[in-house]
């Protein structure tokens, strides 16, 4: 009798299709859709679309888009391209007149035109562009205007600057940060720039362009007017003047506190912009820690007594207040550790000064042509 088959075994079932769930925006998405500033809402949208034109922002400036990116941008009271360019020199100033008409000619090539001027060149220009650019992208991302889009033919700048409005944003960031390291007031950017009539600092690093703002301060100009004045980029002037302010060679108003002092007599703790600080020279007595005070009573006959909490001092002159000597004798110890610090600084800056032995001038020589084979 044969055996029977036995029943095929029942297929498994099948796991039930999960559903596709669309991934969430990435942060770095979700921060740049959600500025609530309509110029920067438009140019996101015009990246989308990939629109090429003229973004106007009302009497402020423009954007020049290609494509949706930012090829040129241009702001009222911003150092622009043209002025950047001739401050360069009068090569590059003659130069970029040719590039010019290059650029009005309907034939005519005018990063071509760039490429072959000596006192130019390419990277230069591009250089120059980009600096415009994201100093005039600075100044209208901010602005309150309602943006007006036309769409055209490119700007002649396409083949050399091209800027995403995320690039945008991540440098207009940067730019913050870097400007509230250096100085965290805002106000010294929009201030006339007043040199300080007294420096209370033994030394001052500086560079060039630190020095030629407090050099072409005159009491009404603010960093962006000097930088038109200068030809040099409205940030990099504004960076200067919060050093300047950071070193208290410019007088600055007091920051918001209860008590607003100068930063001469606050101090400046050292930051990557600002490497000297500024050490404050003598000590109020009225501003005696009731600690220092009390040390300082120590050593005093009757002193710990006072410390402690009051009472009188007998001395030579008789019994006097005992409110009146914490204050004196702090202030007295105080003033005379004071003068000992400084002291010993100045016997160490003293030391330097006579330790230090000129460089090499074969050294240095060589040096410079190497920099010049590197560049």
């Amino acid at each position: 009798m044969p055996e029977p088959t036995p029943a095929p075994a029942p297929a498994p079932e099948r796991a039930p299709a999960l559903e596709r769930v669309p991934a969430p925006a990435t942060a770095h998405a979700t921060a740049l859709e959600g500025v609530e500033t309509a110029v920067v809402a438009e140019l996101l949208r015009l990246e989308r679309v990939g629109a090429t034109g003229v973004l106007r922002v009302g009497d402020a400036g423009a954007f020049h888009l290609e494509g949706g990116a930012v090829v040129h941008a241009a702001a009222r009271g911003v150092t622009g391209l043209d002025r950047l360019v001739v401050a360069a020199g009068p090569g590059a100033a003659r130069d970029w007149g040719r590039v010019l008409l290059a650029a009005a000619r309907p034939d005519g090539d005018p990063v071509a035109e760039a490429d072959r001027a000596p006192g130019l060149g390419r990277a230069r220009l591009e250089l120059f562009a980009l600096f415009a650019a994201l100093d005039a992208a600075d100044a209208l991302l901010d602005s309150t205007a309602v943006p007006d889009f036309a769409a055209g033919p490119a700007h002649w700048l396409a083949p050399v600057c091209r800027i995403t409005p995320a690039m945008l944003l991540r440098e207009r960031a940067r730019r913050r940060a870097r400007l509230d390291a250096a100085w965290p007031d805002a106000r010294v950017d929009t201030a006339p720039l007043v040199p300080a009539r007294r420096v209370h600092r033994q030394r001052v690093i500086l560079t060039g362009l630190q020095t030629e703002l407090l050099l072409n301060a005159d009491d009404h100009s603010t960093p962006a007017d000097l930088a038109l004045t200068l030809g040099r980029s409205t940030f990099a002037c504004r960076l200067a003047a919060r050093f300047l302010a950071a070193t208290a060679l410019i007088q600055t108003p007091p920051l918001n506190d209860p008590h607003p002092t100068p930063p001469t007599a606050r101090g400046v703790a050292p930051t990557a912009s600002c490497p000297q600080a500024v050490v404050p020279t003598a000590v109020a007595p009225a501003v005696v820690p009731a600690a220092v005070a009390g040390a300082v009573l120590a050593g005093v006959p009757g002193g710990a007594q006072v410390a402690a909490g009051g009472g009188t001092v007998a001395g030579r002159g008789g019994v006097r207040d005992a409110a009146r000597v914490p204050v004196r004798a702090a202030a007295r110890s105080a003033a005379l550790a004071t003068g000992r610090v400084a002291a010993r600084r100045s016997v160490a800056a003293d030391d330097a000064e006579r330790s230090w032995t000129p460089p090499d001038p074969d050294v240095l020589l060589r040096l410079r042509a190497a920099l010049e084979e590197l560049a």
